[in-house]
């Protein structure tokens, strides 16, 4: 369980990362 918890953990931080690599790019075309 607490596994699943931490593998979940990290997917949500990889994905918030990504999200603002996209905004930060979009943020830079502007």
């Amino acid at each position: 369980m607490y596994y699943l918890f931490t593998s979940v953990k990290k997917d949500i931080q990889k994905g918030i990362s990504i999200f603002f690599n996209v905004v930060k790019s979009l943020i830079a075309e502007v």
